[in-house]
């Protein structure tokens, strides 16, 4: 790891809307951050099962949509989380049957090159359990978002999003959230954001907080 950040590591290397990116700085970026946020879904997703809101009697397929989706950390975390949920109930007798369809949203090209490399390698290697589908965040800037992603989501996942953004941009983003909350509707669904744990997200995550709740 710190060879390939020596390595390839460029002054845009953390700049989100850049699009000097790079296939190289995207595997960086991807090396540094996945590892470290993969379990960051593990707690929320522990407590919408405690909540009830999955009926394991029968089979559950979700939709989630992931804004900001880089590398995939958020895809990783979800699969990570359901394939050690399935182990450890059939390890009690038990069975779970979850299927999951991931909606992955960026603007920056070479991360989403790299989810497309992902997304092939999650359908083979779990035989067609989830299905990924990468989306330039540019297709949404320029039409209705429901028009591009329907509705019915699950879950709406924002991580580490908003930091990277710009202060400039999160009026816009505040007022987005409530849209996007929208989309889960349907299916009583729920939105998960999460930021670094300093100041500035925590700033962050009142300033969003209070944007969907007022």
């Amino acid at each position: 790891l710190p060879f390939v950040e020596k390595k390839y590591k460029h002054d845009f290397f953390m700049e989100t809307g850049n699009e000097k990116h790079d296939a190289a700085a995207a595997f960086a970026y991807s090396l540094r951050w996945v590892p470290a946020y993969i379990v960051k879904l593990y707690y929320p997703l522990l407590n919408i099962v405690e909540s009830g809101y999955f009926n394991f009697d029968e089979d559950i397929h979700l939709r989630i949509l992931d804004i900001g989706s880089g590398t995939g950390s958020v895809m990783w975390g979800v699969i990570s989380f359901f394939e050690t949920f399935r182990d450890a109930m059939r390890d009690h007798g038990a069975s779970l049957n979850v299927s999951i369809d991931f909606l992955c949203v960026d603007r920056n090209g070479a991360r989403n090159d790299l989810m497309t490399c992902n997304a092939k390698e999650v359908e083979e290697r779990y035989g067609g359990r989830y299905t990924v589908t990468v989306i330039n965040g540019n297709v949404l800037a320029r039409n209705k978002v429901t028009d591009v992603l329907g509705r019915h989501f699950h879950l709406v996942t924002l991580c580490h999003f908003i930091n990277e953004i710009g202060d400039a941009y999160h009026e816009c983003i505040y007022r987005a959230l409530n849209a996007y909350g929208e989309l889960t509707v349907p299916v009583d669904g729920f939105m998960v954001l999460i930021e670094p744990a300093d100041e500035e997200g925590k700033v962050n995550m009142n300033s969003a907080r209070n944007a969907m709740s007022g």
